[in-house]
C-alpha cells in the first residue's frame, strides 16, 4: 500500500513536470518561434493528456538498482516511447506539420530538452534523498553506540 502511494506521489509530480515543460515549450514556439495571435482551447486538454501518457511511460523503471547496461536501455527505450507518443500526438492534435523538416526537428528538440530537464531534476531528487536516507542512518547509528564502540 505504502509502495503505491509512493508511486503516484511520483507519477502525480512527473505529471506536473511534464505538464508545466510542455506548456513552457508551447508558449515559447506559439509565441516566439512562429507568433500566434491566439493559442487554441484544445492545447488545454491536449498538453495534460500527453504529459500523462508520458508519465505513465515512467513506470518503465523497476524499484530494485540496475546495472548501468540495463539503465541505459532504459533509459533510451523511455526516450523513444515518449518521443514516439509527442510525435504522434502532436501530428494528431496539429501542433506540427510532418511535411516540413523544420517542424519535425523542432519537435524532436523540444521532447529531447524536455526529457533532459525532467530526468535531470528527478535524478537530483532522488540523490538528494538518498543522501539524506544516508545520513540519517548515520545518525542512528551514532546514538545506538556506547562510547566504548559497543552497539545496542
Amino acid at each position: 500500500k505504502e509502495e503505491l502511494r509512493e508511486r503516484l506521489h511520483f507519477f502525480w509530480n512527473l505529471f506536473c513536470m511534464i505538464t508545466t515543460c510542455i506548456f513552457f515549450a508551447v508558449a515559447f514556439s506559439d509565441l516566439v518561434i512562429n507568433p500566434h495571435e491566439v493559442i487554441e482551447a484544445g492545447i488545454l486538454w491536449q498538453v495534460p493528456l500527453i504529459a500523462a501518457i508520458t508519465a505513465v511511460s515512467s513506470f518503465i523503471y523497476p524499484r530494485h538498482p540496475m546495472s548501468g547496461f540495463e539503465r541505459n536501455i532504459r533509459i533510451l527505450i523511455h526516450y523513444l516511447l515518449i518521443l514516439a507518443t509527442v510525435l504522434t500526438g502532436g501530428y494528431w492534435f496539429g501542433w506540427y506539420t510532418i511535411h516540413s523538416l523544420a517542424s519535425v526537428l523542432a519537435m524532436i528538440f523540444a521532447v529531447t530538452a524536455i526529457f533532459f530537464l525532467v530526468s535531470v531534476i528527478v535524478w537530483s531528487r532522488a540523490e538528494k534523498e538518498a543522501r539524506d536516507l544516508n545520513q540519517k542512518l548515520r545518525e542512528l547509528q551514532e546514538r545506538n553506540q556506547f562510547s566504548d564502540g559497543r552497539r545496542l
